[in-house]
């Protein structure tokens, strides 16, 4: 009798509709600063709706900032194997991978996410940092170039990026 209602739930939309509202609950909590009730409410959200990619890489990015970066990098793997368009997942991992300062592996990340996301500046913003630590400047100013187009005004990162070209002036191009 179970399987047939949850069959029928399914149908009918509950199971998503649960999932949502924990999805929102969740996000809540995270914002809050509290991300023990957000990991919970964020694993319910996948329980009743375990296909949605985008729930595991919400998940995995507040796993990274509670410091869990096995469990992290475990729901941006899953996010990804669900479906590869979850420019988060791979811009989060290649945040990881900066984190670790493993240049090449961050750079293909925030690769990946560039694809997916091209008028996201974050992923110009980290890989041209990245290249920068790997001293290839053409890259690094190129790319900062990008994500200070897409930066809003008023976003610190915005005032960075502009630094960033200064540093970078055109004589030490190469």
């Amino acid at each position: 009798m179970t399987n047939n209602r949850q069959q029928a739930a399914r149908r009918v939309g509950l199971t998503r509709a649960d999932s949502q509202a924990y999805y929102e609950r969740g996000l809540q909590a995270f914002a809050a600063g509290d991300y023990e009730n957000a990991l919970l409410d964020l694993s319910e959200a996948i329980h009743y709706d375990a296909r949605r990619a985008e729930l595991y890489s919400a998940r995995g990015v507040i796993a990274m900032e509670a410091g869990k970066a096995d469990d992290a990098t475990a729901d941006f793997q899953q996010a990804l194997k669900l479906s590869k368009r979850q420019w988060l997942a791979h811009y989060s991992l290649g945040i990881m991978a900066f984190n670790r300062r493993e240049w090449d592996q961050a750079i293909e990340a925030f690769t990946s996410a560039q694809k997916i996301a091209p008028g996201r500046p974050e992923p110009w913003y980290y890989r041209a940092v990245a290249y920068h630590n790997k001293r290839d400047k053409e890259s690094a100013f190129a790319d900062m170039q990008i994500a200070l187009r897409w930066f809003e005004e008023g976003d610190k990162r915005r005032n960075d990026a502009n630094k960033w070209l200064k540093e970078w002036t055109p004589a030490e191009k190469p």
